[in-house]
């Protein structure tokens, strides 16, 4: 069965995990506001998810804990 759908938007990985990820759970918005942030991340992947929060923490100089566990 074909259903000639896409995951992953056609923006590009960095835009998907801003809008999918950071914006959707108020990462950027706890971050922004300098609240100790903390995430956890069930499967790293690629680990575009963390780059873009790390970064985005570090840019704010906001108080980040972030967890990631990986089933293999």
């Amino acid at each position: 069965l074909i259903l000639n759908e896409s995951y992953h938007s056609g923006s590009g990985a960095a835009a998907e995990s801003y809008v999918v990820y950071l914006r959707n759970s108020a990462v950027v918005d706890l971050l922004a506001a300098d609240h100790d942030t903390r995430v956890f991340e069930y499967g790293f992947g690629t680990g575009m998810n963390f780059l873009m929060t790390a970064a985005l923490a570090e840019v704010r100089n906001a108080p980040l804990y972030f967890e990631s566990w990986e089933y293999r």
